[in-house]
């Protein structure tokens, strides 16, 4: 899946190009592109929306840090997502 993320950012709407598996790598990917932005207090709130453009058909989903920082949280159903969360995790820095 071939994703531009946008975040919902006063200081940023420059949309960061991301290949993604799923909706949630497209959305941690796209907020570690943009300029080592972590998730932490001192950085976009948990309510921070990043729009995830799926290019093609293109399609708009929108995805709040907090649900983002759920998901990698969450349980995996299979080694494979395990091992992605893992990095995906180390990549947003959480």
């Amino acid at each position: 899946m071939h994703s531009l993320v946008l975040p919902t950012l006063g200081e940023s709407n420059t949309p960061s190009e991301v290949t993604a598996d799923s909706l949630f790598e497209a959305a941690a990917l796209g907020l570690e592109a943009f300029n080592g932005i972590k998730l932490t207090e001192s950085r976009p709130g948990l309510a921070t929306i990043l729009e995830v453009a799926v290019q093609p058909p293109h399609v708009i989903h929108r995805v709040r840090i907090q649900q983002l920082r759920d998901w990698l949280k969450g349980t995996s159903p299979s080694p494979k997502e395990q091992l992605l969360k893992q990095r995906l995790k180390a990549a947003v820095g959480e």
